[in-house]
């Protein structure tokens, strides 16, 4: 729960500053950071930085999008998520390129965040856990839906287990031993 703390605290306290863009473009970076705890939770430390799936340019999980296609493909995130956590990610884009002042009233905005309600019901299910959010508005309705989907990220790393090391394939020994070992190994089973 200590993870989910963290990343829920980051989150509110975006809450109360006025600005429609940092709170959007905060939000993603704290989804896009627990999908990269998840993947290094479930993956072995790269034993040097240059070898890191993460830093780089050539990096195959650098970016949101990357990251959120490769917890799908593991098994980490589901494709409903999958999917918001897209559409999350082109509000961060929308609001991190446009030159003007974007915000939630308007209606490119609007609709993007009544795609992540049309497959979800978890608004409708929960009223009371939506009105905790905040009076109704685009606004709280992205706060609720940002919400409950990073804390159902931090939750599941309590049940990533870490990967394990392969063992040496077999070019990587040497062979007399190898066969010594066996020969023990066949001959204790006789």
């Amino acid at each position: 729960m200590e993870i989910t703390d963290k990343f829920w605290n980051r989150l509110h306290l975006e809450l109360d500053k006025e600005s429609d863009r940092s709170l959007v473009i905060v939000a993603a970076a704290l989804l896009d950071e627990a999908l990269k705890k998840c993947v290094e939770k479930r993956m072995l430390p790269a034993k040097k930085k240059e070898l890191c799936v993460f830093s780089g340019g050539n990096s195959p999980l650098s970016t949101f999008s990357s990251r959120i296609n490769f917890c799908y493909q593991i098994g980490i995130i589901s494709s409903a998520l999958q999917r918001d956590l897209h559409i999350i990610r082109k509000l961060r884009n929308d609001f991190a390129h446009d030159p003007f002042d974007l915000s939630f009233e308007d209606n490119s905005v609007k609709n993007r965040i009544s795609e992540l309600d049309s497959v979800s019901n978890y608004k409708e299910t929960n009223p009371e856990a939506r009105s905790n959010i905040g009076p109704p508005g685009t606004r709280n309705d992205f706060i609720f839906a940002v919400s409950w989907r990073l804390y159902s990220i931090t939750e599941s790393l309590n049940e990533i287990s870490s990967g394990k090391e392969h063992i040496p394939e077999f070019g990587y020994f040497d062979h007399g031993e190898l066969m010594k070992y066996f020969g023990v190994l066949i001959g204790s089973e006789q």
